[in-house]
């Protein structure tokens, strides 16, 4: 076993051996996450897992990254993926669930801000497939039950690279 000390999770025993994932759960400045390694390339998780550190060490500026991903994902207009996921929530909810959610059930008052203000951070996923080296970010709205989810994909600096609505 090989030991690494990493932000959120403290000092964490690796195997040694290739694995093809590992997860734990944490909490964070931003609430209780889980975080995902996957080693899907054949690479030691140990390896895997060192490689995040500096993601894990600010989680509060990787979560600013990826809502500014968002923000402009939504600001291109109805094909993006978040402005999609806020309209089927709208069209889904009822005016109560909608005023529990964003503060208001008026679907028209609802934007971008109050989209990315009811959103939670849920799980950070490492990935490592091939050559490319990659995070997932998943979000949900905090107040509402709903299987449908924001996930942003972004580079080991942060940089956002896609915008996706998944179930």
């Amino acid at each position: 076993m090989t030991t690494i000390p990493l932000p959120l999770l403290g000092q964490v025993a690796f195997p040694d051996a290739e694995a093809p994932d590992w997860w734990h759960e944490a909490d964070s400045p931003l609430g209780r996450l889980r975080i995902d390694f996957h080693t899907h390339a054949g690479l030691a998780i140990d390896s895997v897992a060192a490689q995040a550190i500096p993601a894990l060490s600010d989680v509060g500026a990787l979560d600013a990254s990826a809502r500014a991903g968002i923000r402009a994902d939504f600001a291109s207009g109805e094909r993006a993926r978040s402005w999609r996921f806020l309209e089927y929530h709208l069209d889904e909810c009822s005016t109560d669930e909608l005023a529990a959610c964003f503060g208001t059930g008026v679907a028209q008052e609802i934007g971008v801000d109050q989209l990315l203000a009811a959103l939670r951070l849920l799980r950070i996923g490492f990935y490592w497939e091939s050559d490319d080296t990659y995070m997932v970010l998943d979000y949900k709205l905090a107040d509402m039950a709903s299987d449908q989810i924001i996930v942003v994909y972004a580079g080991l600096d942060g940089a956002v690279t896609s915008v996706q609505m998944e179930s």
